[in-house]
């Protein structure tokens, strides 16, 4: 197979709220999304203005996403992960970790110093396997109203 990382493109929606829809059914997160929340989600992401989003194919099916936003700062940008996700039949099989190898490379033509993302304990080790770390400049705060 041939596998390769593309900018998202409008057309992508469908299908990649389908993969969306049962990545995130699994462990885990399992959460059960409604179709119409899923493509207001990455519409919310991909219509941004700091949109830059990925979709990872083998051959010429999609099989998974990297949905992100980039951030200017004083001398450089980061890239802020929103969503990151692959076709359960395809996870284990080191696609998410070529998917980010690839969107880190295609980041440094826009100067992005630093790639930040909020996830669950559970999958640290994955993080940690491709070479992030947990901030030392900062803790996530939250507040549920």
């Amino acid at each position: 197979m041939n596998y390769q990382v593309i900018e998202f493109k409008d057309e992508n929606i469908t299908e990649l709220g389908k993969i969306f829809k049962s990545a995130f059914l699994n462990k885990p997160w399992f959460e059960d999304w409604k179709e119409e929340d899923i493509l207001t989600r990455i519409k919310e992401i991909t219509s941004s203005s700091n949109n830059k989003s990925y979709v990872l194919k083998a051959d010429d099916e999609i099989i998974g996403a990297c949905l992100g936003l980039l951030f200017t700062y004083q001398d450089k940008k980061d890239y802020l992960i929103m969503d990151i996700f692959i076709n359960p039949k395809y996870q284990h099989q080191n696609y998410g970790s070529f998917l980010l190898q690839e969107v880190e490379k295609d980041l440094l033509k826009y100067n992005v110093k630093r790639i930040t993302l909020n996830t669950l304990d559970s999958l640290e080790e994955f993080y940690q396997a491709n070479n992030f770390k947990k901030s030392l400049n900062g803790t996530i705060m939250e507040k549920e109203i």
